[in-house]
This record gives structure tokens, C-alpha cells and sequence, in this order.
């Protein structure tokens, strides 16, 4: 498990690079380095991700037959961790491996390498990219990888935090 977390740690310069995305909503100097080192980063997470789908990382191992319980450590563990996963289904956030299966449900990682070399492409271009992807592409991974970030900052924090420390978290 010390490995896994120290590869999930290695992961968080591109975590605060997507929160410093949605903090800052006027990008006004976008530098292409940047782009690109951002589209290499998010390459290495979808392969992490890709070797972390078969294992079972993160879970909370509650039932999820027990929406209460279910719904009482969502709370606790809210209370206690910083940006909370909100793209997440409650069932994705008690086990989170589910997340790293479901990425590769429907397509593999050379499709989504595809992807975001066109996304990284088109943004470093002057060409509206509506040509080079359809809708349905763009919202699909997109929202794959929007739970991607969320659900490894989830397994990154639930690593440094014991789940009793949940359990204890007094309510507000």
C-alpha cells in the first residue's frame, strides 16, 4: 500500500494543476509548455490508472446494501477532507476502484492518448475543434476524467487519513 500512496503522491502537482483550473476561471497567458506538460501528466495518471484497475484501493468495505451507512461516513468523511469528491457516485466513493474499471469500460488508453492529443492540438491551434471530435467524445471523457482526478485524490487523502479517523470525526 506505501507504494501506491507514493504513486498517488506523485500524481498531486497535476491535482493542484486541475484545481488551479477550476479556481481560476480567466486563464489570460496560457503557455503552451504548460498545455503540454499538463497532457503528459494526465497521460501518466490514465496509465496509473490503467494498472491500478484491477485492485481493490481505497475501499471503505461497507456493504453498499446500506444506503445509511453509506450516507453517515460520506458526511464524517466530508467534514474531514479538503475539496470533496463531487462527480463521484456514492457507490464510486465507498469503492473507489470501480472508477479505475469504468475509465476502461468503453475505451482503451490509445484511444484516449487520441483524444488528448487532439484536445492539446486544438488548443494550441487556431481551428475551433468541432471537427476533430464529436460532442459525445468530448462529454464522455471528459466526465471519465473529471472522476479520475476526483477519485484518486480520494484514495491519495483516505491513504494519509485512517478510516477511523473518519469514524471519530466529531459532528458539526
Amino acid at each position: 500500500m506505501a507504494g501506491i500512496s507514493c504513486g498517488v503522491r506523485k500524481m498531486l502537482p497535476l491535482l493542484n494543476l486541475l484545481l488551479q483550473k477550476y479556481c481560476y476561471k480567466e486563464q489570460k497567458n496560457i503557455i503552451p509548455s504548460h498545455m503540454l506538460y499538463q497532457y503528459e501528466l494526465t497521460m501518466k495518471l490514465l496509465e496509473t490508472a490503467l494498472l491500478l484497475k484491477n485492485r481493490k484501493l481505497g475501499s471503505t468495505g461497507i456493504s453498499k446494501r446500506k444506503p445509511d451507512i453509506i450516507n453517515w461516513f460520506i458526511n464524517r468523511e466530508r467534514k474531514r477532507l479538503q475539496y470533496y469528491p463531487s462527480h463521484l457516485e456514492p457507490k464510486e466513493i465507498i469503492k473507489p476502484a470501480r472508477v479505475f474499471k469504468s475509465i476502461f469500460d468503453t475505451y482503451d488508453l490509445t484511444y484516449y492518448n487520441r483524444v488528448f492529443r487532439n484536445w492539446l492540438y486544438d488548443a494550441l491551434s487556431d481551428k475551433f475543434m468541432e471537427k476533430s471530435l464529436t460532442k459525445t467524445e468530448v462529454l464522455y471523457v471528459y466526465d471519465r476524467l473529471v472522476k479520475l482526478y476526483e477519485v484518486m485524490w480520494l484514495v491519495h487523502n483516505r491513504s494519509c487519513l485512517s478510516l477511523e479517523d473518519v469514524y471519530k470525526a466529531k459532528s458539526k
